[in-house]
């Protein structure tokens, strides 16, 4: 009799502790592949910038047989963001892209890798200075109405931007990160239009103070007329790039009526 309370004791603890022990495996598990991912993407990194290119390839079709076993853990936006930035530096490595180019697209795989594994502050913020200071120059080039400076200043800026923008779908605010993006495009878009000195610069401080209220979220409390803030002066440069769109359509629709008449 006693014997058999043992046996059904012993059923019963199994049978509490057993989920417990499976889930402490599969967390195990999940910890080394994260390290590994962490690991590979690091070589992969250092591989890269001593134009290693063969090495590089070899580790990122291990990373990917790594990443293939892990991705069922995140969001489908998570494995999406990472499956394209993989994709983007296997298309950059066998097309033997200028080695600028290489770096980025590995250091954007590695900041993504650790926007999904990493604990405490991602490495994406340590990119603060690298994204911002183009802005600073840009401002500065537009009070010296140096047009060829600012060009180039956005084009480093965007491709600073592009580097984290994927590491941001994957770790940052939706709101904000769909707010900064909207800011980014149109500057973008707009980077020719013939707008005035204060709008333009109006529109860098915007992007400016977007950006640090997105690499430091305890500057959101901080600042409680950013939003307001951020609404009026938004709002004004979207009506004076509308105008300067028209004023160029109504342009060329003139000068056409008028040739054909």
């Amino acid at each position: 009799m006693k014997f058999g309370l043992l046996i059904a004791a012993l059923f019963l603890i199994l049978l509490v502790t057993w989920p417990s022990i499976g889930h402490a495996d599969n967390l195990g598990s999940h910890v080394t592949r994260s390290e590994e991912l962490t690991n590979l993407t690091d070589n992969i990194m250092q591989y890269t910038g001593a134009n290693q290119i063969d090495a590089a390839k070899s580790l990122l079709s291990s990373f990917n047989k790594e990443w293939e076993q892990s991705r069922g853990a995140y969001s489908e936006t998570d494995w999406r963001t990472v499956d394209t930035e993989s994709l983007q530096l296997q298309l950059q490595l066998n097309a033997d892209a200028d080695s600028h180019a290489m770096n980025e697209a590995a250091l954007s795989l590695r900041l993504c890798v650790d926007a999904l594994t990493g604990g405490g502050s991602p490495l994406w913020k340590d990119m603060q200075e690298q994204v911002l200071a183009p802005v600073e120059t840009m401002k500065k080039a537009i009070e010296n109405q140096d047009q060829l400076t600012f060009q180039s200043q956005l084009n480093n800026f965007l491709d600073q931007y592009a580097v984290i923008y994927p590491s941001l779908v994957i770790d940052g605010p939706v709101d904000q990160v769909q707010l900064v993006d909207r800011t980014v495009a149109m500057l973008e878009n707009n980077r020719l239009a013939a707008v005035k000195k204060t709008d333009r610069i109006a529109q860098l401080n915007l992007i400016n103070a977007e950006l640090i209220q997105l690499f430091d979220p305890k500057s959101i409390g901080e600042k409680n007329n950013f939003v307001p803030a951020v609404t009026v002066i938004g709002g004004c440069l979207f009506l004076t790039l509308i105008y300067v769109s028209w004023r160029k359509y109504s342009g060329r629709k003139f000068t056409y009526m008028k040739g054909f008449h």
